[in-house]
């Protein structure tokens, strides 16, 4: 995001924009002659920025916008050599078609020398209007990307990454607006909802640019850092006044991230038809979240002045089709990065799959139909070439989810994970060297060699087992001695 926030700034940050703005070749003429779009066109940006890259990065009118896009449809009708507008009448009012070319001046286009920017024109590094835009994040942003999106064929614009960060609007939105404008959300999830579930080039998604962006509040660094799940405030008062993004605009957020990230956008309200294994098995969820679901279903403070309805749905204990737990799903997703997180929140984390442990911890010990333990979830989502969904980042073992796991069901380490043939303490072995690089949480940092002291510690009898290929079924854990 540091890559992408400084190509964005360098458009914002022009010297005297405004003054930029009004070296055009009518400088008196009136905001419905529209002097944004008679730019002197010799002056473009060496980046390749165009004037609607420009415009969006001022605090312009919403009807400034409109009219530059209406100017820009004039400029290609002009082109293609069907525009009907009166030279002497830029305001945009239609003449009398009837009239014969002889009483026409030239057009007001004929001295541009360029094509007219659309919104999907990109600059030297990917960067679009709408990324501007959003950047921005003006009072009336929600009416701009309304705007802009109307003008782009259908989720084009919104399906553009910056070419260097893989950083979509959708992504600079969550991760860099405080004020996030919930309509504006909506509408780039509408304009491509697959874009709610991919990754930038360090691996965040918009469901965890909107974790980190809250982890500017106090509340939330309170609540993530501590080992309850709802320590902080009693009363909804107890809020500071500086609080832009609350604990109910937080879950509502990241439920519709869910809802678009999992298929389901579009299919009712996001509330309504997220459950535990979409929130669980969604790549880069937020322990926060899973924080505030979890206190909420408890109902533990009824007196607090929140919306209960804000919840997922179901319980810890609910299977999907192929006999998966929240807690496998959550095992296999992969986990938050840490970068431009606080460290004191850091230091501090709890993952998601010891706050599943926390409430259900008969989970660990939990098969799925094929005989496989979320311990197996863990381990294979880390190993190279497992059947788990390959993540943008090397996977990483997290010491303390695994070593929760192993406290909670220690048979679990002499049991093989059906797929690989391999005891847990073989498949933690078998992580490549570049697929060992830990995640940190509160007992990292921990290196593979001592994972696996540790596990040889609980169940030393697991060095004299060796795979049984000819038995892969869960259900047959002979366990062959060397």
């Amino acid at each position: 995001m540091d890559i992408a926030h400084a190509a964005l700034s360098r458009i914002t940050a022009q010297q005297n924009p405004h003054q930029w703005a009004l070296q055009a070749v009518c400088p008196t003429s009136t905001l419905t002659d529209h002097r944004y779009y008679f730019l002197d066109q010799a002056g473009c940006s060496p980046e390749g920025d165009t004037a609607l890259h420009r415009l969006t990065a001022l605090h312009c009118s919403v009807a400034a916008v409109a009219h530059f896009l209406e100017h820009a449809a004039r400029h290609r009708q002009y082109l293609l050599g069907t525009d009907t507008a009166d030279a002497a009448d830029t305001s945009g009012t239609p003449t009398n078609t009837t009239a014969t070319a002889s009483s026409k001046a030239p057009s007001p286009y004929a001295h541009l020398k360029v094509p007219p920017p659309a919104v999907t024109d990109c600059n030297a590094q990917g960067v679009t209007p709408l990324h501007v835009a959003v950047h921005r994040n003006s009072w009336h942003v929600d009416q701009t990307v309304a705007l802009l999106l109307r003008e782009a064929p259908t989720g084009k614009v919104a399906s553009m990454p910056l070419w260097r960060t893989s950083t979509y609007p959708l992504h600079i939105l969550t991760g860099h607006s405080v004020t996030l404008s919930a309509v504006a959300l909506e509408q780039l999830i509408r304009a491509d909802p697959t874009v709610a579930a991919r990754q930038d080039v360090v691996g965040d998604t918009p469901l965890s640019l909107v974790w980190k962006n809250t982890l500017r509040f106090r509340w939330a660094q309170a609540w993530e850092s501590s080992n309850q799940h709802c320590p902080y405030f009693k009363v909804a008062g107890d809020l500071s006044w500086m609080t832009v993004i609350s604990p109910d605009q937080f879950c509502c957020y990241s439920l519709q991230l869910i809802s678009a990230a999992t298929e389901k956008f579009g299919l009712g309200p996001a509330v309504a038809a997220v459950n535990w294994l979409d929130v669980c098995g969604t790549d880069r969820c937020p322990p926060l979240l899973i924080r505030i679901l979890l206190h909420r279903q408890r109902r533990q403070h009824p007196h607090l002045d929140c919306d209960y309805s804000i919840q997922a749905l179901g319980s810890l204990a609910d299977t999907d089709w192929a006999g998966r737990t929240p807690l496998h799903v959550a095992a296999a997703a992969a986990p938050v990065t840490l970068q431009f997180v606080p460290p004191q929140v850091a230091s501090q984390l709890t993952t998601v799959v010891e706050l599943i442990l926390q409430s259900y911890p008969a989970a660990a010990a939990v098969r799925d139909g094929t005989g496989r333990l979320p311990v197996h979830y863990l381990l294979a989502a880390c190993g190279a070439g497992s059947g788990a969904q390959q993540h943008a980042t090397p996977a990483s073992v997290t010491p303390s989810a695994l070593l929760s796991l192993v406290r909670e069901y220690p048979d679990s380490l002499s049991m093989q994970d059906p797929v690989s043939g391999l005891y847990p303490v073989q498949q933690l072995a078998a992580i490549t060297a570049g697929d060992n690089d830990v995640v940190g949480s509160k007992n990292a940092p921990e290196i593979e060699t001592d994972l696996i002291y540790r596990m040889l510690r609980s169940c030393p009898d697991v060095m004299s087992y060796h795979r049984n290929a000819a038995e892969p079924d869960a259900d047959s854990q002979t366990m062959a001695v060397c």
